[in-house]
């Protein structure tokens, strides 16, 4: 699939411009995660993950409220971004399919 669009195919669809630049985005996350940093950074965040977990089953009746919220919405911001690079090659692939049959319509 041709990375810049025609102006004619620009005219004819132009739904497809902001697919191009969501493209674009998921692109440089699908590079980050395929390299040896992104797969360091995918294993750093899912470890937090199981730390918060054990801290939460240790910890949890001695919590407040505050900590134990503050504690969830931690695990929760590391579980999304682990899962934005976990499956942007996949993303990738779809919005180039949406792009294709967009243009052939």
């Amino acid at each position: 699939m041709a990375k810049k669009l025609t102006k004619e195919q620009e005219l004819e669809h132009p739904e497809v411009k902001p697919m191009m630049e969501d493209l674009d985005k998921v692109s440089s996350l699908s590079a980050l995660s395929e390299n040896e940093g992104g797969k360091v950074l995918v294993s750093s965040l899912m470890a937090d993950v199981l730390s918060d977990v054990e801290s939460l089953c240790v910890k949890y009746s001695s919590m407040t409220m505050q900590e134990f919220v503050a504690t969830c919405a931690d695990m929760k911001t590391r579980i999304d971004l682990a899962r934005v690079l976990s499956r942007a090659r996949v993303n990738k692939k779809y919005i180039e399919e949406m792009i294709e049959q967009t243009l052939l319509q």
